[in-house]
């Protein structure tokens, strides 16, 4: 940031000042926020999307399974959640 740059804090504005310094406050910080929030935040966010989708896809699996009437006669004990559904729905919801 350059020293012509510099915004001035305690300094009493109008309200055009006010809207054109809020503009440039956030044009100087946006770029090292963004870049700070993906470095921390973005391996969260894909590992989310990742545990997400195949959750959703189980669920897909077993709706159209349920509808289709494919458990009818299955005792609860033979599968109806695998152990790879079990983990999905765990990591889904810690």
């Amino acid at each position: 940031m350059q020293s012509d740059d510099r915004i001035e804090l305690q300094k009493v504005r109008d309200f055009g000042d006010v809207m054109s310094d809020t503009f440039k406050i956030l044009r100087q910080g946006i770029r090292p926020l963004g870049k700070s929030m993906i470095y921390f935040a973005g391996p969260f966010i894909v590992m989310l999307s990742v545990v997400t989708g195949l959750f959703n896809e189980e669920m897909a699996v077993f709706w159209n399974r349920m509808v289709s009437g494919a458990f009818q006669g299955i005792r609860p004990s033979q599968g109806l959640q695998s152990d790879y559904y079990s983990a999905v729905s765990a990591l889904n919801i810690s």
